[in-house]
């Protein structure tokens, strides 16, 4: 069990697999707040969920409940979260699941233990690809769950610098009911412009939007990104030195060192020899060849590891560095292809949701003959053939581009 108290807000991490921020679901902004606060609490290291358990006057401070502490409101607010699913698209598989599994409160003793659901593990613990990391302080102010999950959304590209998400693709991710701002004027207004406000006012992220059209409807929105200028500056970091604060932060969040140790190693090495090393560090992460990065990173810098650097690690290095391009290129195309297969299973399925069955018979009844001349109807497959003929004809229905077009028309596409 974690019973660690609430530290300050600048100092939590949040780090997400990115399936479960494209994740289809809609929270209130107070209930967005304590998943973060939960999450913020896990390690680098975890394997397994621990039951939170979380005082409830910082419960109320970080889901903004004000006043004194109120175990009615605390019960409320995470009794309707365990009655909240989501649903997690990948190539194979579509999972519903709750968020939480278990709330439970003593009177008396001020605190409350959550509990996730254990389903979650895969995209919340031991994450070591297509991932999202951010600092609590960006999202923990934000005053809409709009604001949340776009930012969240966003901060995946934020290296690349542009993302485009079709607007019924967004309306999908943030939950919206069809009579929910059906206008885009009205979306516009009422949630776009709203959410740039405070992304730019809180967090370390800005945009700007180019809107995309078919006519004169607005069928996509291209966000450019940008980091802010303005963003609000850390405060009360117990490891004060002039100059090495962002250094020091950077030793304790990313490559897991205690505060004591990474106050101490600023205070015994030079600035250049860190960077150094951590980049050394970083060289050795992306191969794979450490375990334990605390320790690694710890030893790393006290024996100076950067001057053992072989002629084969160099030359091995630079050749890496000659195929980056291409994989790249692979990883990204990879990338594009997992999201059209989740934007395109959630343009079917919301497509089937306005058939009547009596419609969706008809269509079934029409793609048969097709696959039986195609296929035989002997075939042991032919089940699943006919389910998957059925989906690619919802799916012209419904004017879902296929992925050539779908992605040449994105913001990023593939770089040649």
């Amino acid at each position: 069990m974690q019973t660690n108290k609430i530290i300050n807000d600048d100092k939590r991490v949040v780090v997400k697999s990115n399936y479960l921020i494209e994740a289809s679901y809609r929270l209130s902004l107070q209930e967005q707040r304590l998943i973060l606060l939960m999450v913020s609490k896990i390690k680098p290291d975890d394997q397994n969920f621990h039951v939170y358990q979380i005082a409830i006057k910082d419960f109320n401070r970080i889901v903004g409940i004000i006043g004194e502490a109120n175990y009615q409101r605390t019960k409320e607010l995470t009794k309707k979260l365990l009655e909240r699913s989501l649903q997690i698209v990948k190539d194979n598989s579509t999972l519903q699941v709750s968020w939480l599994s278990s709330a439970e409160y003593f009177e008396g003793k001020g605190y409350v233990e959550l509990s996730f659901d254990p389903k979650l593990k895969p995209y919340l613990l031991q994450l070591k690809e297509f991932f999202t990391r951010y600092r609590l302080q960006h999202v923990i102010r934000l005053k809409s769950n709009y604001s949340i999950k776009l930012y969240e959304l966003l901060k995946q590209y934020e290296n690349i610098g542009r993302r485009k998400i079709g607007l019924d693709e967004l309306r999908h991710k943030f939950g919206l009911k069809p009579d929910e701002y059906p206008l885009y004027a009205n979306f516009k207004q009422k949630i776009l412009t709203r959410v740039q406000t405070e992304l730019n006012a809180y967090t370390d992220l800005s945009f700007s939007t180019i809107e995309q059209k078919h006519g004169r409807k607005v069928i996509g929105i291209v966000f450019v990104i940008s980091k802010n200028k303005q963003q609000p500056k850390t405060k009360n970091t117990s490891v004060i030195i002039s100059g090495k604060v962002e250094l020091a932060e950077r030793l304790h969040e990313y490559f897991c060192l205690s505060e004591s140790q990474a106050q101490n190693i600023i205070e015994r090495y030079d600035e250049e020899r860190i960077k150094a090393n951590l980049a050394y560090v970083e060289d050795k992460l992306k191969q794979g060849a450490v375990k334990n990065i605390g320790p690694y990173t710890l030893k790393s810098i006290e024996e100076d590891y950067r001057i053992q650097k072989s002629r084969f690690e160099l030359d091995k290095e630079q050749s890496l560095l000659a195929s980056e391009a291409q994989e790249a290129k692979k990883r990204l195309l990879e990338s594009r292809e997992r999201e059209y297969d989740i934007f395109r299973r959630n343009m079917i399925e919301t497509f089937r949701k306005g058939l009547s069955e009596v419609k969706f018979k008809r269509i079934e009844t029409e793609v048969r003959p097709e696959v039986i001349e195609k296929y035989g109807e002997n075939n042991p497959m032919f089940e699943k053939l006919l389910e998957i003929a059925v989906k690619n004809r919802l799916a012209k229905l419904a004017a879902i581009p296929p992925f050539e077009n779908w992605n040449n028309s994105s913001d990023v596409g593939v770089p040649t």
